[in-house]
């Protein structure tokens, strides 16, 4: 089937699949699995939203159900399989912006406390911070769990902000594109089917 989508986010980067290793002979760190783990996690939401849209563009039914004789029941059923495809998709996609929204901050708790106040590196590439894997598990859900919404009173990233003035003008632009996005059509639909069930339909 000739490819219907205008844009491909991922293009060129799409995650690896083989070990993770690094330019010379260090070992992964903690954080470079868990960001690549995330990382493939995004790429399969994504993967998994455009099938199912694929999907519904296709007119051959008889592997979903048995084909029932009677056209408007027939038509009825594919309406009904189709707009299920439909809200998997919905809800990869809003999940796969949940996901970003985690790693963004994941990522910014990891710059900020991996640098110096000059911008110099402390000991991120350092073996040091290779840590069990039960304790590093640990540590990343801990920073994720502490993520909220960037317009929420006592949001971490406001935090962040006080902290390091200097990324203001990231975090700012972070929490205006989450405001903008969370009040979309795309997101309350998806709200909506989350929160309340299916809608009904016309």
């Amino acid at each position: 089937m000739k490819d219907i989508f205008k844009n491909e986010i991922f293009g060129t980067l799409e995650p690896p699949h083989g070990a993770i290793i690094k330019e010379g002979t260090s070992l992964p760190t903690s954080q470079d699995i868990y960001f690549a783990s995330k990382w493939n996690e995004l790429f399969e939401r994504y993967s998994t939203a455009r099938i199912f849209l694929r999907k519904t563009q296709e007119e051959d039914w008889d592997y979903w159900f048995n084909r029932i004789d009677k056209p408007d029941v027939q038509k009825a059923v594919e309406l009904i399989f189709k707009s299920n495809l439909y809200e998997m998709a919905l809800l990869d996609y809003n999940i796969l912006v949940d996901l970003s929204w985690t790693i963004t901050y994941v990522s910014a708790e990891y710059v900020l406390y991996s640098f110096d106040k000059d911008g110099n590196v402390t000991n991120a590439e350092d073996v040091s911070c290779m840590h069990p894997i039960e304790e590093a598990y640990d540590l990343l859900r801990k920073t994720e769990n502490g993520v909220s919404t960037p317009h929420a009173e006592g949001n971490p990233f406001a935090y962040l902000k006080k902290m390091v003035p200097e990324f203001s003008l990231a975090v700012d632009l972070i929490a205006d594109f989450w405001k903008d996005f969370s009040n979309s059509n795309i997101r309350n639909l998806y709200n909506y089917i989350k929160h309340k069930g299916k809608p009904a339909y016309r």
